[in-house]
């Protein structure tokens, strides 16, 4: 191995792109310690296609704009996008009144998002904050929940009223751990309770809103009190009772200054492998059946000549395009708990929001010249997917079902000897969790297929020891009545992998030792 791809591959290992930073990081990694996931309890709502974005569509005066996006988005395998509905924007310049200045009927903007999302298969995650003047006396914050929440409560209404069957799922609040974003000292107990409220008035008019909490800020907190560090706040938010209150837990993932593998996971660091630290605490508080959505991630492009500061931090181009991408596949492969992540972000609305170091996380210029981070993501996303280690629901995404009916209780049933199952994974062991008995027809990496029994209820294993890498899988039910409730990946690392691994690792890390003490003399 030369050291120019050597060099590559510590930096995706470590997260890190210089010798000295990569040897530090190696010796986190040897020593960091396990963390509780629950990777083999199938999380609802985990199992979606995983590309999203955030757009500022209402920011958009001409429509022509909106559509062209929309078909970009729908052409590079977008499924998602996190679009605010801003309260301020809407319920003007009194409350029950959605009047613009100019005498037109504000909803206007809206339904036009709407209605193209629709047209172009785009699912919307609505994030409906930011209230207007009216409805808060406290204006020293640009932002913050209003004085009666009940007047958020009945804006909540009107969404849902008007765009029922349009729109799924609601996130409630935005990072309400930062003053800036509640407007008065963040308490957890306080957006249990506006939690609640918001709960109770989506599913008031639709039974089958999805809840989605406030996705919260990556942040160590500060001595004042006024912004609470995600991890102390989620803990509390548990503590105040907030689990049957979401159906889905939202957190952010943004990388600063350095990759997703980052290995330095603990409360001190806010990187990406913080959304670690996220689900172990959702572990420990019994709520390991909920997916994790990353409402925002991403990596900061800002020139080096920028001329304001850099405090989302700041990579190259093509730093921002490869751990994008990585990002999303360690996700895919590793944490089989997390659904929808949406990039922060598409593409800014006006040539002035240059001028901003948030602008240089954009996937398209505002002329819509596409970035490599927007190339890499659509190549990624046009892929065929890949199921990662775990135990995975039957309406996984990366699942191919042909001939199997679903039954009341989210379980695939074979009707006929013939129905298929194809899908591709990543890991060396496959297995099935199943009900009935029968015998099912295997086939592997296009290998001739075998046949395998299954048990009236329990774990069928399909193969074993298999070399570590992307592998396909065909399955055939040779009989009507089998059910499958879930497909299982594992990834087991033999004594020669493991021994391998090892030295490869030591190798690299003395490597790595002996260049960074070059460098420094």
């Amino acid at each position: 191995m030369t050291w120019a791809p050597r060099s590559r591959w510590l930096e995706e290992t470590t997260g890190e792109a210089t010798l000295d930073e990569q040897a530090r990081a190696l010796v986190w990694l040897l020593r960091r310690r396990p963390i509780e996931t629950a990777d083999f309890v199938p999380a609802a709502h985990a199992g979606v296609v995983p590309y999203g974005v955030n757009t500022f569509f209402e920011q958009e005066v001409d429509e022509e704009k909106v559509r062209r996006s929309m078909a970009i988005l729908q052409a590079a395998g977008v499924r998602w996008i996190r679009q605010e509905f801003p309260w301020d924007r809407i319920e003007i310049p009194e409350k029950g009144r959605y009047e613009d200045p100019y005498g037109g009927e504000t909803w206007t903007t809206y339904d036009r998002i709407v209605r193209l999302a629709g047209e172009h298969g785009l699912e919307i995650l609505a994030r409906p904050d930011l209230p207007p003047v009216w409805a808060r006396s406290n204006r020293s914050v640009p932002r913050g929940v209003p004085d009666d929440w009940e007047d958020y409560g009945d804006f909540l209404t009107a969404l849902a009223e008007r765009y029922r069957g349009q729109i799924h799922y609601w996130q409630i609040w935005n990072e309400p751990n930062l003053l800036h974003e509640w407007g008065d000292a963040p308490d957890p107990r306080e957006y249990a309770a506006f939690l609640r409220m918001a709960r109770e008035r989506l599913k008031a008019v639709d039974g089958d809103a999805v809840i989605i909490s406030a996705s919260l800020a990556q942040t160590l907190g500060t001595e004042d009190g006024l912004n609470v560090s995600d991890l102390d706040y989620l803990e509390a938010l548990y503590e105040a009772g907030a689990a049957p209150l979401f159906d889905i837990l939202a957190a952010n993932a943004y990388g600063l200054w350095t990759g997703p593998a980052d290995p330095r996971i603990d409360r001190e660091h806010t990187n990406v492998g913080r959304l670690l630290l996220v689900r172990e605490i959702m572990v420990r508080h019994g709520d390991a059946a909920k997916a994790v959505w990353v409402s925002e991630l991403g990596w900061n492009a800002v020139p080096p000549d920028f001329p304001g500061g850099r405090p989302h931090g700041q990579v190259t181009e093509d730093q921002q395009a490869r751990y994008t991408v990585q990002l999303y596949r360690m996700a895919q492969e590793r944490w089989p708990w997390v659904g929808a992540m949406f990039y922060w972000h598409f593409r800014r609305a006006y040539p002035e929001n240059r001028a901003e170091s948030d602008y240089y996380f954009r996937m398209l210029d505002v002329d819509f010249t596409p970035l490599p981070v927007f190339e890499a993501y659509s190549g990624l996303a046009m892929s065929p997917p890949v199921l990662g280690i775990g135990a995975h629901l039957p309406s996984h995404w990366a699942l191919r079902w042909q001939g199997w009916r679903t039954d009341g209780q989210g379980r695939r049933v074979s009707e006929r000897a013939g129905d298929r199952l194809s899908f591709r994974f990543s890991g060396t062991d496959l297995s099935l969790l199943v009900r009935g008995a029968g015998s099912l027809r295997v086939g592997m990496d296009g290998a001739p297929p075998y046949l395998v029994d299954a048990q009236p209820a329990g774990e069928v294993r399909l193969a074993q020891g298999l070399a570590p890498g992307a592998h396909s899988a065909l399955i055939e039910a040779r009989g009507p009545g089998l059910a499958i409730e879930q497909v299982v990946v594992r990834r087991e690392m033999s004594p020669f992998w493991v021994r391998r691994f090892l030295g490869v690792l030591l190798g690299l890390g003395l490597s790595a030792l002996v260049a960074a003490a070059a460098v420094r003399r």
